[in-house]
């Protein structure tokens, strides 16, 4: 049987940062995000420790120009692999809207309960435009 191992990557450019506001977050992904934020959308999982310090992330999806699909149980895997006990989850909307879509109100919702239940919580949710961005805890909605 193949051992699996976690799909998460560190980052050189900003190792091991404390992760205390939207801002920190926000100014960490757009370094290491994957796609070019005014042309696809993606989602990535930010990875911290108990002490809110980054472990890693990992890619969650790349979609099109107008969505892209997260499974919850790729998500939580590697949370779990991590050992992380806090996530984050960024993803991006080329259309330049920060308003938060029905589609994304439902995968916030849906995540937190899942990670819940193995005690992980789920700090913020970030929307970036190329300029922006939304976070979901800062807007009382998390």
């Amino acid at each position: 049987m193949r051992e699996v191992s976690a799909v998460y990557k560190t980052s050189d450019v900003v190792p091991n940062v404390k992760i205390s506001q939207s801002r920190n977050v926000a100014d960490y992904i757009r370094q290491v995000y994957p796609v070019e934020i005014n042309i696809r959308e993606a989602m990535v999982v930010l990875f911290l420790s108990n002490s809110n310090k980054t472990l890693g992330w990992s890619i969650a999806s790349i979609g099109g120009i107008t969505g892209t699909l997260v499974d919850v149980r790729l998500v939580l895997r590697d949370a779990l692999l991590t050992q992380a006990t806090s996530i984050i989850l960024v993803h991006n909307h080329p259309s330049n809207s920060l308003e938060p879509s029905q589609a994304d109100l439902t995968i916030t919702q849906k995540v937190k309960k899942a990670a819940e239940l193995m005690d992980i919580k789920l700090l913020d949710h970030l929307i970036l435009t190329e300029d922006a961005y939304y976070s979901f805890t800062d807007e009382g909605k998390l």
